[in-house]
């Protein structure tokens, strides 16, 4: 059984917008707006603290 941590990918299970936005090929900004908006989930840690699934991503791309 294979674990998605055994992986050479680089990007985590979890990511913070820099990097969500960087999988993405998009800018910060963009991607604020797109999880703002609702289009794509976003998990609040704490008023500081965001994050993205890489599943939820891999989702967003797959709709395009």
């Amino acid at each position: 059984m294979k674990n998605e941590h055994d992986t050479n990918d680089p990007y985590p299970p979890y990511m913070d917008l820099k990097m969500a936005a960087r999988y993405l090929t998009i800018s910060t900004r963009h991607m604020h707006r797109l999880a703002a908006m609702g289009q794509i989930p976003r998990k609040r840690l704490s008023p500081g603290c965001v994050r993205y699934r890489k599943s939820d991503l891999d989702a967003f791309m797959n709709k395009k």
